[in-house]
């Protein structure tokens, strides 16, 4: 599960679903987009821990943006609790954007 702030300027679920979905297309793994709720970085944690209702997680992830613009990408792994951060390279297209996200939550993905 991925979660996107709801107005990023950038990062919109029409380019990232099709990019996730090819990134993905060879493993067992089917990431889902959801909007990231209002709140703090504090708020987005409690949020995570309680995601997915129902559903079994692999990861949850989801977008920080800071004021300067720059974005953090925040992995928690519902089995052990464990939270990993990574930036993410700052992109003005949102193809871009949705192709470098798509690479690294691959990756994570699959190396947990």
């Amino acid at each position: 599960m991925i979660a996107i702030p709801r107005a990023d300027a950038v990062l919109r679920e029409r380019t990232l679903q099709p990019a996730l979905a090819g990134h993905f297309a060879d493993t067992q793994f089917v990431p889902e987009l959801r909007t990231l709720p209002a709140g703090d970085i504090l708020a987005h944690l409690e949020w995570a821990e309680g995601e997915p209702t129902g559903v079994t997680a692999h990861a949850v992830l989801w977008i920080e943006t800071g004021r300067d613009g720059a974005q953090q990408l925040y992995l928690l792994q519902p089995s052990s609790g464990r939270v990993w951060v990574r930036s993410l390279p700052m992109a003005s297209e949102p193809e871009v954007a949705a192709e470098s996200l798509g690479v690294m939550v691959r990756a994570l993905a699959l190396g947990l």
